[in-house]
């Protein structure tokens, strides 16, 4: 049993295509998180995340997190949506090692949207058993450490489609890549309205 659960999902193309309309549009009318600008000012190999205040598709999502909750066996809840963005990451930028955690938001979601082949291409990645051998081929990569230690860590590919909700304790970071394109996330935080911090 991991000490911080997390779960893998796979949407369907048409889920992942309504959620990646809706990103288009936030990131041709959109703009920046303010925490994020500064923190792009100290290191420009920052990501980019951008404001998503509403999202037509939050019951989907939050029906998501109730599949996970039952599934890892913890306290099921009424949900809620405390926060969303879109994360665009760019040859060369990186997320550090993170969590979402706040006495509001107890699960954190990803959804990767979009993402080059380049970026998602397990060719001459040096990937041996589904882990990667060399840190280059962690490119553009979400790295989790479901067992609090370091040498515990589970590496999911960016594939668009693909859906991790994980307690928002779970450390996790984002790997660099130096091909073309960009790699699209939705994130998520989610309260659990009747767990007690």
């Amino acid at each position: 049993m991991n000490k911080f659960p997390y779960k893998v999902y796979k949407l369907a193309d048409t889920e992942t295509e309504m959620l990646l309309k809706e990103a288009r549009l936030i990131r041709q009318f959109g703009h920046p998180n303010d925490s994020i600008k500064i923190k792009k000012e100290m290191d420009t190999n920052r990501v980019w995340c951008w404001k998503w205040k509403k999202t037509e598709h939050t019951d989907f999502i939050l029906d998501k997190c109730l599949t996970f909750l039952e599934e890892q066996n913890l306290p099921r809840t009424a949900v809620k949506l405390k926060s969303l963005w879109l994360t665009i990451q760019s040859p060369n930028e990186f997320q550090p090692i993170h969590t979402h955690y706040s006495p509001e938001a107890h699960l954190h979601v990803i959804i990767f949207l979009k993402a080059s082949k380049e970026i998602c291409s397990a060719e001459d990645m040096g990937w041996e058993e589904g882990k990667p051998t060399l840190i280059e081929s962690k490119r553009g990569s979400l790295e989790l450490f479901p067992g609090g230690k370091w040498d515990d860590v589970k590496i999911i590919k960016p594939d668009p489609g693909t859906m991790i909700i994980m307690t928002s304790t779970l450390q996790h970071c984002a790997y660099p890549f130096k091909v073309e394109g960009e790699r699209w996330s939705l994130g998520a935080t989610i309260q659990c309205q009747e767990w007690k911090v």
